[in-house]
């Protein structure tokens, strides 16, 4: 059985309005070693019956009882062939020329298990880069490159070899922010390669992230820890700290002490950000 190169795994549910631009964003690339296993998790709308309607032997279509998108991605993964798997949300799309840019990285560093490329953002009627800092090679310190813009894996724009993400599963306790917990493990013991070339655009309008959860629990922002964390990772996590408290004031100031938060590292590289910043480095 002949396995493709890439799997692009899609977490499906109540997506109607968007899906099937987000499904021809990948069967119209000029490139054919690829499958789509799209995971229905339990729509409610005609989400499913559009990709049906498709009838394209290149999509997959599973359908599972509504478990959250961590679940979706999970399943997604375990019935995936392809040899590199590539997330990509149901209401983005990958730019045209997308499968070609990901096959020549992967041919130029065929040891390196984790590729991030370069994304756009598109919001009311405007699309921009996401960042002009992105270089081509590989990252020296993964945090400290999300810091300064020069690595951001969203979902659509990072590229992981099957047997990392096998290694690294989502954890379906969240709900929100799911994906910030796996790809931070990843991001701590795997090397990156970036390339500066954008390969989707993440369509911020449909975006539900800023929404936080009736029970902090689901959200990974419920569950930060520095144990074992470098510098540059507690400062990404300080931030999503902050975020927090602005989502879920009473619940953050039960699970955390401020004073531990925003400690003597993490003061230490605000600083430095902020130096960085104003030398025009970010």
């Amino acid at each position: 059985m002949n396995h493709p190169l890439i799997s692009v795994i899609i977490p499906l549910y109540n997506k109607e309005e968007c899906i099937v631009k987000t499904i021809e964003s990948i069967t119209k690339q000029d490139y054919d070693d690829y499958e789509i296993v799209v995971v229905d998790d339990g729509s409610t709308d005609g989400s499913l019956a559009l990709i049906q309607s498709l009838n394209n032997d290149k999509i997959k279509i599973y359908i599972k009882e509504n478990g959250g998108p961590a679940s979706a991605r999970n399943y997604g993964v375990e019935n995936a062939t392809g040899k590199w798997g590539l997330f990509l949300d149901a209401d983005d799309f990958l730019e045209p020329g997308s499968f070609r840019i990901l096959e020549d990285l992967i041919h130029k560093e065929p040891h390196c298990e984790f590729f991030c490329c370069n994304h756009y953002i598109q919001a009311d009627n405007k699309k921009t880069l996401f960042s002009t800092k992105f270089k081509e090679g590989y990252i020296r310190d993964n945090f400290f490159a999300y810091q300064t813009k020069r690595i951001r894996p969203r979902a659509g724009a990072a590229l992981f070899s099957m047997s990392l993400l096998r290694n690294y599963p989502y954890n379906e306790q969240f709900w929100r922010y799911e994906d910030a917990d796996c790809v931070f493990n990843i991001m701590r013991n795997t090397r990156a390669y970036t390339s500066p070339l954008p390969i989707m655009t993440y369509n911020r309008n449909n975006s539900d992230a800023s929404k936080p959860r009736k029970n902090i629990a689901e959200d990974y922002i419920g569950h930060l820890s520095y144990d074992g964390k470098g510098c540059w990772e507690q400062l990404t996590l300080y931030n999503l700290y902050l975020q927090g408290c602005r989502l879920y004031p009473e619940e953050m100031r039960r699970l955390y002490d401020p004073r531990k938060m925003y400690n003597y590292k993490v003061w230490i590289c605000k600083k430095i950000i902020t130096l960085l910043t104003v030398i025009g480095y970010i």
